[in-house]
């Protein structure tokens, strides 16, 4: 079954379902620190949802896990992450990269997070089109 297949949302299928979902951070030199601790969370598609909560509590964690962008000391230590059935904390890079920026995108509240702020927008927004688009300079200009 190809991946764009798997994709295909279905009514039966959440479009994002989280079980079990626990994260930790092991700095080098020091104790782990458990971020995240058996989340579940059920989105069917055209839900919403909010996640509040203090400062350090797991939001930002929770939404680098999702598409794979935890940092090197970060790591996934139990439970499951599924995108339209599709189980996306076993995917190789590869097919994670065909379904983040694409399917999946993780949108930064801060901008200093989000835009370097040494290089111009549209190369940064350009940047994002190249790995996601077969598209031409001209396309993504």
């Amino acid at each position: 079954m190809s991946t764009s297949s798997k994709l295909t949302p279905s009514r039966d299928v959440p479009l994002l379902e989280i079980r079990g979902l626990s994260v930790e951070y092991r700095p080098p030199g020091q104790e782990p620190v458990f971020a995240l601790d058996t989340v579940d969370l059920e989105l069917a598609a055209g839900e919403s949802v909010g996640i509040l909560g203090e400062s350090g509590c797991g939001k930002t964690t929770l939404a680098l896990t999702i598409p794979g962008l935890l940092p090197s000391t970060g790591r996934l230590t139990g439970g499951s992450i599924h995108f339209r059935g599709q189980p996306l904390d076993r995917l190789d890079d590869r097919n994670l990269a065909a379904i983040r920026g694409d399917r999946i995108t993780l949108i930064h509240q801060d901008p200093a997070l989000a835009l370097h702020p040494l290089q111009r927008v549209g190369n940064q927004i350009a940047e994002v089109l190249r790995a996601h688009r077969p598209w031409t300079g001209k396309q993504r200009r």
